[in-house]
């Protein structure tokens, strides 16, 4: 038997095998049924030292086979240390084998499994699975194979005996040995008798790696196969390609995506793993690829076990063609069909990045890696990792050069044929000779049919047992009843032939006789004919699979392949009856299958590899709307799409340019005159045309928080660290994940329209049109309190204590700047906080301070666009005068006059409209006076407020909206809070509370006078409204919320709602605090004209469009104020989908109501 072919990573020029080293007869014999023949270089070079007992470090590239080597120490380990041992019946456990990743462990158990003896026990002792499980298994136990944290827990529970291990093994040396693992690999060897073996496995030696050798191993051997010329496989060959630089992550992520998906389709290849450095990111791409039709899977250290087991085992068993994954499966993961790495991330360091491509080219195979990199600081970093390891890498693109990574994977292509031994290519030729007349009278009436499959090719090879002559058989010995003649052997009667044949033989239609040894022609003919029958069937398959729909169902078609040829072999040494039985049912299998793969093809008329080509929706998602073939996907099976689909309205009065979206809008109103003397009122519709211009481009954002370091502060930066990491934390019911549940961008929906089955189709909310996605969101600001955000977080008592430890390390590294503190604004139980403040002057120079920190900070960070916000303590109500800060003018002269009644908020306020910056206000003080609305509207600066939206407030508007449209006449509405945060604290004054008591109390004033019906205008008839908050320290952040709704029904029957609501503040307001930013930044990118005004411009300076997200709502001066919830909810989202050219949804569902007409496509 041929070879298999290897490169020279593995090859060695001696004529050794296995058996030529000082290794047992059983694990010999037990290497070549597994196929293990020759060792590779460093198998040769370490495994003599390592039967010798030397502790011994084994340096080699990923790939070439450092795994075999302590998997067979470990095994003559066992067998000679049984041998030894008196007392046979006692199990003891020998060795000990660590490795980093659940994955890894698992792995080297199937390694040792396919060579050890039943005798010898070895399992996987790894997190994630019951540790009664474990205690259980360790009581029968050669080999333990596991992670560091679960052998530690066995260890020091004592489970795991540690005086007879007498070897110990360190896979991924160099990552088990970093500072992640320290304590417990020391922990580890603390209990570790002294006369033990230590053996490393690592494709690098750190520095790490000496300190480790030094302390805890004898006179360390070293073997070392690492070229230092050329540290990676030889037969990997390494591409990359460039693509524009953008500074925002997510949005160059998007990029790389969709490139990925545009070249996917053109590459041929067996298996592929693609790498990101984010769980949530690798998730999104799994997704992504599932979506398109691509057999996808995903793994990563955030899944449970079962998923992450059943993710390995798809790839094993190759029912997955591609793995998205992160560096969990960058180290010692030997998957046989992975021929082609991608890396859409670049590693955090140049190591990682060997080990990625080392998945790709196992054990002397040939692969490809393509690295997607960006211009700028990713291609320094990737030129850096070139040059210290003195890589041959490739630029390519998709369009000009992209034909090189195509004819590499075509050379792999060449190399697994090669691989083929002699034996099948003898067969393939034979098979080659009968390939003419099946195409000729096959494949050609196929194709013209196309339909079905030429009936005349089953008459021509269907071959099936004789049923008169399988179930009519007559055993007999000497005589045959029927013949009325003694046999000379053992025959049967075959009623077809009329004749006794000896009972080895059968009687086969094609050939029209019986067959068997006695007929060696006919044997022959039967042999050719089993060979052509599999064969060529496949020959032809094969290659029209690989070269029309992909590499990956060849693998498949060549296991069965090769099993026939087997059973083929097989055929002269096996007993007659049983195979010519097990032959029959073979080939009709063969045939239908063939058959059903003919016809499959035939069908295929500009087929696309691996991808869903109907659709049923009427709506057009886009994946990539810059790309040059416009391609699209549809929604068509599902009722809503994923946040990484964006909207193409297919509309003449919608363009899209590489810059803009912009669309024409028909504004319907109604105008109303009301004739009170004759009770008339006149509806007059009105049209009004807009042109709405939204710029593509996100800008790169910031935000800067006043008080940041207060409760809301420090939830809304951790939570954000948490998901752009992708942090996980535990508490008693399992692992928590991150999320921006509670906010209107990352987690609602809208309905668009329907498809053509009815069904509704939802898209979220951030693809209306192109928004800043949270994880980029620049974050800072000011606080009088000068304690780091992770004191800060603490103080708050708001997250997990387990989250907290893990945000300590970012969270630690951030402090406020120092701010503004006028003891009269806020309450007088505040002044101990106050120790970060800005050095004492004139409020003109406080001004001029915070106006620097925000130039400092946008000049910092290399930011576009800045957003204050405030969300430190509420301040008192400010005067509201002539000559004070009625106009833009008086509010500048009272702050350069050092006026009293100018309020911190005031000095924010106005510094950020100077800086060109919006300012948002998040408390109930009247920050926005006059004056600094009429400064932001000098400046085209947009401003909005009052007071988060977060809970109690929130569900007034929705509860009394309901009552009131329902006919239900609110006559009480009394709300209690008690709060033990510091906001609570500060509302205890009266001042203070006296801001917070007007922006609730005024929450239902227009859903009341909207219906005149049930409370009198002339009157000013009104709910009794009470507002009631009192501070409890013990609640802390966790406040409590009561509320009374008492509402006159039917014939003056009265209905009482009571409502108790307990939860945390701060997570409440955090998503608002984002949604805040998202949507003021997105108005800072859209503009609009009307038929009146050519030149485009933007919305007023006074945002209402975030009514939404606000308890006391700020409106241009003659807007109505709207505090109904819904109202304010179709407000935002009318307004985008204008914008984005979305017909508005009016709900009235009149395709279901009426028989729908032809559409008319209106062009304005």
């Amino acid at each position: 038997m041929a070879e298999r072919g290897i490169t020279d990573d593995v090859k060695i020029d001696e004529n050794v095998t296995f058996e030529d080293l000082a290794i047992s007869e059983l694990t010999i014999n037990s290497l070549k049924k597994a196929g293990f023949i020759k060792p590779s270089p460093i198998q040769l070079q370490a495994l003599p030292l390592a039967l010798l007992g030397v502790d011994l470090l084994i340096q080699a590239k990923s790939g070439t086979g450092k795994t075999l080597v302590f998997s067979i120490t470990a095994l003559e380990f066992v067998q000679t240390i049984d041998n030894d041992d008196e007392n046979l019946t006692v199990i003891k456990t020998k060795v000990i084998m660590l490795a980093p990743t659940r994955e890894i462990a698992q792995q080297i158990v199937q390694v040792i499994k396919t060579i050890k003896q039943p005798e010898c026990i070895v399992h996987t002792f790894i997190g994630g699975t019951a540790l009664k499980d474990d205690q259980n298994h360790l009581k029968k136990c050669n080999i333990v194979v596991g992670t560091p944290g679960r052998i530690e827990e066995l260890l020091r529970l004592k489970y795991l005996r540690p005086d007879t291990i007498r070897l110990l093994v360190l896979d991924e040396a160099d990552v088990l040995l970093c500072k992640e693992f320290q304590d417990q690999i020391n922990s580890i060897f603390s209990y570790m008798p002294s006369n033990k073996q230590v053996l490393l496995a690592s494709a690098t030696y750190p520095e790490h790696m000496v300190r480790f050798s030094e302390r805890y191993m004898r006179d360390m051997t070293c073997v070392r196969l690492v070229d230092s010329e050329s540290p990676s496989l030889i037969g990997i060959q390494q591409f990359y390609i460039l693509i524009p630089h953008h500074p925002i992550d997510s949005y160059l992520f998007e990029q790389k995506v969709l490139l990925l998906l545009r070249i996917l389709p053109q590459l041929k290849f067996r298996q592929c793993l693609i790498f990101s450095n984010l769980r949530m990111r690798s998730s999104a791409v799994c997704e992504r690829l599932k979506s398109l039709g691509y057999e996808t899977t995903y793994t990563s250290s955030s899944l449970t076990q079962n998923r992450r087991t059943k993710a390995m085992r798809d790839m094993y068993k190759n029912k997955c063609q591609i793995l998205v994954t992160t560096d969990l499966t960058s180290r010692g993961i030997d998957l046989d069909y992975v021929d082609f790495v991608i890396s859409m991330d670049l590693p955090n360091d140049s190591e990682t990045y060997l080990h990625r491509i080392g998945r790709a080219g196992r054990f002397g195979a040939y692969g490809c890696s393509l690295t997607i990199v960006s211009h700028g600081d990713e291609q320094k970093q990737l030129e850096k990792i070139q040059n210290e390891f003195k890589l041959n890498l490739i630029e390519t693109d998709e369009n000009r050069q992209f034909q090189l990574l195509i004819n590499a994977l075509e050379q792999m292509k060449i190399f697994l044929l090669r691989s083929l031994n002699c034996i099948g290519w003898f067969y393939a030729y034979i098979g080659l000779l009968y390939a003419l007349y099946f195409v000729y009278f096959i494949v050609v009436p196929a194709y013209r049919e196309r339909n079905q499959l030429s009936n005349c090719y089953f008459y021509l090879i269907l071959t099936r047992f004789c049923s008169i002559s399988l179930y009519n058989e007559e055993k007999i010995d000497q005589y045959c009843n029927k013949c009325l003649t003694y046999a000379r052997e053992r025959s049967h009667h075959c009623n077809l032939c009329q004749l006794c044949i000896p009972i080895q033989d059968h009687h086969c239609f094609f050939i029209g006789t019986c067959i068997g040894k006695h007929n060696q022609r006919y044997f022959l003919l039967m042999l050719f004919h089993l060979l052509c029958a599999h064969l060529i069937g496949y020959i032809f398959v094969c290659n029209y699979l690989w070269n029309e729909i992909g590499g990956f169902h060849l693998i498949n078609i060549f296991k069965i392949l090769f099993f026939n040829i087997g059973y083929v072999i097989g055929f002269v040494k096996t007993k007659w009856q049983a195979f010519i039985c097990l032959h029959h049912y073979l080939v009709y299998f063969d045939i239908i299958f063939i058959k059903l793969k003919i016809i499959d093809i035939m069908a295929m008329n500009g087929h696309t590899p691996l991808m869903k080509q109907s659709s049923k929706s009427t709506a057009i998602v886009e994946v990539n709307s810059l790309s040059e073939d416009n391609q699209h996907i549809n929604p068509a099976d599902h009722y809503g799409v994923t946040s990484d689909y964006s909207i193409c309205v297919d509309s003449n009065n919608t363009t899209y340019s590489d810059e803009f979206i912009e669309s024409k809008y028909i504004y319907e109103m109604n105008h109303c005159e009301v004739d009170h003397r004759t009770k008339r009122v006149e509806i007059i519709p009105r049209k009004y045309q807009y042109n709405f211009r939204t710029k593509r481009q996100v800008k790169r954002t910031g935000v800067m928080l006043v008080g940041w370091g207060g409760n809301n502060g420090t939830t809304f930066t951790g939570a954000t660290i948490a998901n752009r990491d992708q942090i996980t934390w535990m508490r008693k019911e399992g692992e928590q994940f991150p999320n921006y549940y509670g906010s209107l961008t990352q987690s609602t929906t809208i309905r668009i329209g329907s498809n053509n089955e009815g069904k509704e189709v939802h898209i979220p909310f951030n693809t209306i049109l192109p928004m800043l996605h949270p994880n980029d969101i620049v974050i800072g600001g000011w606080d009088i309190n000068g304690v780091n955000l992770y004191e800060g977080m603490k103080r708050a008592c708001v997250f997990d204590y387990a989250l907290q430890e893990k945000l300590k390390p970012m969270m630690s590294q951030l402090k406020p700047l120092p701010s503004i503190y006028y003891p009269d604004f806020i309450a007088a139980n505040q002044e101990d906080r106050a120790d970060n403040l800005i050095p004492k002057g004139t409020k003109q120079q406080d001004l001029e301070h915070i106006r620097n920190d925000i130039r400092t900070f946008k000049k910092t960070h290399n930011l576009e666009q800045v957003i204050v916000l405030w969300t430190a303590n509420t301040e008192r109500y400010v005067d509201v005068r002539p000559g004070l800060n009625q106009t833009s003018d008086e509010i500048l002269r009272s702050i350069a006059a050092n006026e009293d009644e100018i309020s911190p908020s005031n000095i924010f306020a106005c510094a950020a409209i100077l800086e060109n910056c919006p300012y948002l206000n998040g408390s109930p003080q009247n920050t926005l006076v006059p004056g600094i609305i009429e400064l932001a509207t000098k400046h085209h600066v947009f401003i909005g407020g009052d007071d988060f939206k977060s809970g109690q407030t929130k569900l007034k508007s929705v509860l009394a909206d309901f009552l009131v449209s329902a006919g239900l006449k609110v006559q009480s509405i009394v709300s209690y809070n008690h709060l033990g945060n510091n906001d609570g604290k500060n509302l205890s004054a009266p001042q203070q509370f006296r801001s917070k008591e007007i922006s609730k109390s005024n929450v239902v004033d227009d859903m009341v006078g909207a219906n005149h019906l049930l409370y009198n205008k002339k009157t000013n008839e009104h709910p009794d409204h009470v507002v009631v908050i009192k501070y409890v320290p013990f609640v802390k952040d966790s406040k409590r919320a009561m509320d009374e709704y008492i509402s006159s029904i039917f014939m003056n029957g009265l209905n009482t709602i009571a409502i108790h609501n307990t939860c945390e503040d701060s997570l409440l307001a955090s998503p608002l605090i984002i949604d805040l930013v998202i949507l003021t930044e997105l108005m800072t990118r859209i503009t609009y004209k009307t038929n009146d005004n050519e030149e485009y411009q933007s919305f007023e300076s006074v945002l209402s469009i975030l009514s939404y997200l606000l308890k006391a709502p700020m409106v241009p001066p003659g807007t109505p104020v709207i505090n109904a919830l819904f109202k304010q909810h179709r407000c935002i989202t009318n307004i985008l989908s204008a914008c984005a050219g979305i017909a508005m949804d009016t709900d009235m569902l009149l395709e279901h109501k009426t028989r729908l007409p032809k559409p008319i496509k209106l062009q304005l």
